[in-house]
Order: structure tokens, then sequence, then C-alpha cells
């Protein structure tokens, strides 16, 4: 009853996104508003899923059991922006009414993902024996590109620790204040964006594709891949990333040949706290191109192609350098 009379209200507030993300989906290009896709739901029982599209038409029959990632190229122009802050989720309160769903639960998952990447992770299983949910801790707190076993274990950690309605009551009341958050943010990188087009301050160089992020105050030390862990590394600062390269620069001149093992290092700075959280993000990378400072004096730009160096490192390069997590 809590689930429906929760789902009824928030259909309620969301009303006007309900007719403007339709209509910017059918500017954005053909194909239908809404995607309906099978799901694994309670006790591995399918179901049809609703959600708002963000990806093309074919999208499915082209990634088949994989995950999708920025490289696919299949996102609609307003379909990365649903997807970050969450709002194609919106129809799935149709699938709470209904009953497949609860308000708060482990994301449910397409049966041929789980069959080629999650049925052998260790204790999976085990969100099969809820309804899935629209909101999933996991899901908040971790990026689109996260591994199925540190999800899993995330949603398992959470589920242990949290049970009952005020504590799903409190992540649902956080799940709005930081959707709401994440589609402020965007919504000002767009006009940013917008703004250096149209004055022209982007250059060639600009023009990519993929997203790219810029944050002040990441260094970046350097060292050769096959030395030891205890050798001096050289340290520059981040300029610019995305999720396959970054720019350095450097004060002084780099020695160091391809491969590289790089230690990324970002320091977040949270009320309350005296001290800034370090976190820290280890990549090998190779080279591509190095512009010096000329007549200033050694040093200059090295853009370098990066892969994170385990799994876990690559989910804190999403979260904590692309910001692709909505917290």
């Amino acid at each position: 009853m809590l689930n429906i009379i929760a789902s009824l209200f928030l259909i309620l507030l969301t009303a006007p996104f309900w007719i403007v993300i339709p209509v910017l989906i059918k500017l954005a290009g053909p194909g239908p508003v809404f995607y309906r896709g099978e799901r694994l739901g309670l006790y591995k029982r399918s179901f049809t899923m609703y959600k708002f599209r963000t990806l093309r038409p074919d999208a499915e029959q082209i990634i088949g059991a994989a995950l999708i990632t920025e490289r696919d190229k299949l996102e609609t122009p307003i379909g990365r922006f649903l997807r970050d802050t969450r709002l194609d989720e919106l129809p799935q309160l149709i699938n709470v009414i209904k009953g497949d769903m609860n308000l708060i639960g482990p994301r449910p998952e397409r049966p041929a993902i789980y069959e080629h990447l999650c049925k052998d992770i260790p204790g999976y299983d085990n969100r099969f024996v809820v309804r899935p949910g629209v909101i999933g801790f996991a899901q908040m707190f971790t990026p689109h590109s996260s591994p199925k076993r540190l999800r899993s274990l995330i949603d398992s950690m959470y589920s242990k620790r949290c049970n009952g309605i005020l504590a799903d009551g409190r992540l649902l009341l956080y799940s709005i204040w930081l959707i709401t958050i994440k589609a402020l943010r965007i919504c000002r990188e767009f006009l940013s964006d917008l703004v250096n087009r149209l004055t022209g301050r982007y250059g060639k160089q600009n023009r990519r594709e993929l997203r790219r992020v810029r944050l002040s105050g990441i260094r970046v030390y350097v060292r050769p891949a096959d030395s030891p862990p205890d050798t001096p590394e050289i340290c520059g600062r981040l300029v610019d990333m995305n999720t396959e390269v970054i720019l350095i620069h450097c004060d002084c001149e780099m020695q160091i040949m391809s491969p590289l093992h790089l230690r990324i290092e970002r320091k977040l700075n949270k009320s309350g706290r005296r001290q800034a959280k370090r976190k820290i993000v280890h990549c090998e990378g190779e080279i591509t191109r190095k512009r010096s400072n000329g007549n200033k004096g050694p040093g200059g730009d090295y853009l370098v192609e990066i892969e994170p160096t385990t799994p876990l490192n690559e989910f804190k390069y999403h979260k904590y350098l692309m910001l692709s997590s909505i917290s």
C-alpha cells in the first residue's frame, strides 16, 4: 500500500516531466517514446519493465549481452541527460503500481546480462528473494559502468545494514535531492558549453565526441610501469580528461618512456571534515602526444591514453574523476 501511495504521489509530483520528456524524445529522432524490456524480478520471474527511451531503437540488438559504454555512441541526444539524472526511470512507477517492483530495492536485471555476467557472482542470487526496485543503493552511488560484482556487493551490504520503512524513506528522499542537484549541474554545464561554442572559445582539439571533465586541484604522479613502487615519481597537474585519455601539465621535462604507471590523486573537501579525504586511482598509460612550453622553460603538456589497472580503479575513475555517478 505504501509503494502504491508513494508512486501515485511521485507521478503527480513529476507530471510536467511526463509531458516534456516525450516531446524531447520525439524531437530527437524517430522511435517510440517508451522502452519496454524483459527483466528478472521476484524469484527470477520475468516481467516487462518500462522506461523513457534513451538509446537508438536498435540498440539492444547491437549491444546484445553487454553493458553500454560511451564508445558505443547509441544514446539519443536527450538520452545522456535522462540517464545521468535517472529521469528515464520514471515510467517504472507504473511497474510499482502493477506489483512487479518496489520503490526501493536492487535493480532488475536483463536475462541476457544475468546469464553472461552475473550468475557466477557469489551471493548475486540473493537479490531475487525480494522485488526489484526503482531506486537501488548501488544505482545511486555507482556509475553505469561499474562492474556487476561491485554493484552486487554494495546492494548486499545495504540490504543487511538498512532494513525497514524508515531506511527506505531516507534513501528515497536523499535520491530525490541527488537527482535535483545532478540535473541542475548538467544544465549549468550545458549552458556553459553552449556559450563557449557560440563565442568560439573551443578549438579543434575540444571537438571530441566523448564527454570531457575539467576538475581543479588533481595531481598526477608518473613513473615507469615496470619500476618498483618506491621509484621517484614525476608530479604533474591534470588539465583535461575523458574516459580514454588525460591531459597532464608538468613544470619539468618528463623523461619517462612509455608505458607508464599513473597515480591520480584528488582531495575531497566535505563540510564538517577538518582533513580532506584523498581518492587515488591507479592507471597504466601511453604518451601519445607532447607539447613543450617553448621559450617559457622546461616541461609541457602530455596527452596520455590511460587504462585503470583494476575494476575497482575503473569504478573510482568514473565516480570521483569523471563524476558519472548520481552522488
